[in-house]
């Protein structure tokens, strides 16, 4: 509105005179009723003119103001949102010209990883210094054999950056895509892929993806619910829901052989696995993630946890293991009485996602030699309900079994391993090894019982379960291990003896039977036996031989290392174990090949016990060990290795059998 519309439309009040007489004032100066009665017409306001261009002057300042101050706030809030901007991406992210981002390299962080007694280093370590084998000096290449097992445990168990310890370790030169979901497109033909189409065909009736078999996944509905939240949210997404959404794709994606008949391209799910993994391992390095205990975090969790096992990462699946237990616990899954307050359905799926990591927990128990996160005295959830699909059933007894087994595999530790057991007399270890190896023999029989003639996916089944056996025979070896703190072969009982010959025969067994069946077969196999099996049965093995010159352990001895030498190569991960392995065979064999050189073993003395003190850092007193009169050089040989183990202090009976 310009200055003149603004004058015009301004009109001035009555004048003084006709407000006081209270008459009608025509509103102009002199007013009509002040020129007729002869009195100065007195404005009540200014006047009409003057008042317009008053208002016209005070609004375009006030305006000009407005305007001035708009453009200053403007101004302040573009400043801080570009500083905020750029702090952000400084820290998380650097953008290259092609629209990519990358991650800095972390900063050089070393630690040192302790393994309980349960442990195969720890295993190791102690078969190294049998007194059978540290007393014979004059046996050079056993000592010398002796010392390259001691180096090679050493740089296993050296000390490492926490990026390769944990995650993949960074390389400057690989570019990380920018983080964003898969297409939607994608998205949603892989879950038609995932439901199939509706044959008469027995064969793809039977065929199932493993996520919903075996995992700590309900049903599909969980995830096409989730699919419906990421694609189209009514609410904002948070980064718990978008990583396991990647998490997820990326589970089922591992299934390569699962997609062969579908309508996807093999180049495009690779594509799109490397994108749901990268996406994935962002959102999992968050730290809400680790320290928020919802459902979805404790998800993710047990997603990256079975990631972990399939790679053979124990320390990592055990650092999230942890951490997605301590959630359960938080969210009270271990008690019957939360789980039902919820829905049916969410309670089921709350109750398989607590057994699948209460399952991983247990295990990793006496694999590592660490406490459980889990406490069992503190739970009293139902087990997982079983199919009334046949097809389905089998998996879900799987599923339970393995809760089983792994309690058990938790008792044994508890029982046997801890820092608590160590004050257990000898009748109290047998009592505890009677009882416990009773649930394990029940444990397996009902295993043996499971009908998997209708099963999901049989041959998978099969192969996958199948070195259960073996598994079975390594946990009674250690349980009967565990009958004494002795580490003299001579105080080996014989059912931990059968039992690690036993477990040797059934890996050899097994091996045999799927060496023809190519690499697929074999990855399952190699991470159950190398990584997720206790190997005390060589170690057992390995002792009775030297004790003892037999050469059937021996022989057995070399089977198994074959063996194991024709899976390694493979796999990675197996390396660990078969150099060890391969030590310990040496030690053996250069052992039994000095014993003829020297006309047979010679009649040992009467067994004297001696305290060998473990503990870290060694001190000079305690590194030499004297025995018939000849000094034994411990602190380079042998103790040098407690340092690396980060063992705790503790002291155990080492028999001194010693030959002249």
């Amino acid at each position: 509105m310009g200055p003149e519309k603004r004058t015009r439309a301004i009109m001035p009040k009555a004048c003084h005179n006709c407000r006081m007489r209270k008459v009608r004032c025509n509103r102009v100066i002199p007013c009509s009723n002040c020129v007729s009665s002869g009195l100065g017409c007195v404005p009540g306001v200014r006047s009409a003119v003057q008042l317009g261009q008053v208002t016209n002057s005070s609004g375009e300042d006030e305006h000009r103001c407005l305007r001035e101050r708009l453009l200053a706030l403007e101004q302040a809030v573009e400043q801080l949102s570009r500083q905020g901007v750029s702090d952000h991406t400084q820290r998380a992210i650097s953008h290259d010209s092609e629209g990519t981002m990358s991650t800095p390299d972390p900063p050089e962080c070393r630690t040192s990883l302790s393994e309980g007694d349960s442990s195969f280093g720890r295993q190791i370590l102690l078969a190294s210094k049998v007194a059978t084998l540290t007393g014979v000096s004059q046996m050079q290449p056993v000592q010398r054999e002796l010392a390259n097992l001691l180096v090679m445990a050493e740089d296993q168990a050296a000390p490492q950056t926490l990026g390769h310890l944990y995650t993949p370790e960074p390389h400057p030169e690989t570019v990380r895509p920018v983080i964003k979901l898969p297409p939607s497109n994608f998205a949603l033909q892989l879950l038609r892929s995932l439901r199939g189409k509706p044959t008469s065909s027995l064969a793809n009736i039977q065929k199932e993806s493993v996520f919903f078999l075996f995992y700590g996944f309900h049903d599909r509905a969980q995830i096409e619910t989730l699919c419906q939240r990421v694609y189209f949210p009514i609410e904002s997404l948070s980064s718990s829901e978008a990583t396991l959404f990647n998490g997820i794709l990326c589970s089922i994606l591992r299934e390569g052989s699962f997609f062969q008949s579908s309508e996807l391209k093999e180049e495009e799910l690779s594509n799109m696995r490397v994108l749901c993994e990268a996406n994935f391992q962002a959102g999992l390095e968050t730290f809400e993630v680790l320290a928020i205990p919802t459902h979805e975090n404790a998800m993710v969790l047990s997603l990256a946890m079975a990631h972990a096992q399939s790679e053979a990462k124990l320390l990592f699946q055990h650092s999230l293991t942890s951490a997605a237990a301590r959630h359960c616990l938080a969210l009270g899954y271990h008690r019957e009485s939360r789980l039902s307050m919820l829905p049916p359905l969410e309670a089921e799926r709350a109750r398989r996602l607590f057994w699948h990591i209460y399952t991983s927990d247990k295990s990793l128990c006496l694999r590592l030699g660490l406490p459980s996160t889990i406490p069992d005295y503190d739970i009293d959830a139902r087990s997982c309900s079983i199919s009334r699909n046949p097809s389905q059933a089998p998996w879900d007894l799987v599923v339970v079994k393995f809760a089983e087994l792994s309690r058990i595999q938790g008792q044994i530790y508890e029982s046997l391993f801890s820092a608590a057991a160590q004050t257990l007399t000898v009748s109290q270890r047998h009592s505890t090894v009677s009882r416990l190896s009773v649930c394990l023999a029940q444990w397996y029989q009902e295993w043996t019982q499971i009908d998997s003639k209708d099963a999901y996916n049989k041959d998978l089944f099969t192969s996958t379960f199948g070195p259960v056996e073996v598994l079975y025979f390594s946990v009674l070896t250690l349980l009967h291990r565990g009958e004494t703190s002795s580490n003299s072969a001579d105080h080996i009982s014989q059912a931990c003896l059968d039992g690690a010959y036993q477990a040797l025969r059934a890996h050899l067994a097994y091996h045999r039977n799927i060496s023809t069946l190519g690499v697929n077969a074999l990855y399952p196999y190699a991470v159950c036996i190398f990584y997720y099996t206790p190997f005390t049965p060589f170690v057992v093995t390995f002792l009775h031989c030297v004790a003892n010159s037999d050469e059937d352990d021996i022989k057995l001895l070399n089977d198994a290392l074959v063996a194991l030498e024709q899976v390694s190569p493979k796999f990675e991960h197996c390396q660990r174990q078969l150099k060890l392995c391969k030590g310990l065979y040496k030690i053996a064999e250069t052992f039994i090949k000095c014993q003829h050189e020297m006309g047979g073993k010679k009649e040992l003395e009467p067994a004297t016990s001696r305290l060998l003190p473990l503990q870290s850092p060694v001190s000079e007193h305690r590194s030499q060990l004297t025995v018939h009169g000849h000094s034994v050089d411990l602190s380079n040989a042998f103790l040098e290795d407690l340092e690396i183990l980060d063992v705790d202090q503790m002291s155990f009976l080492l028999d001194n059998q010693i030959g002249s």
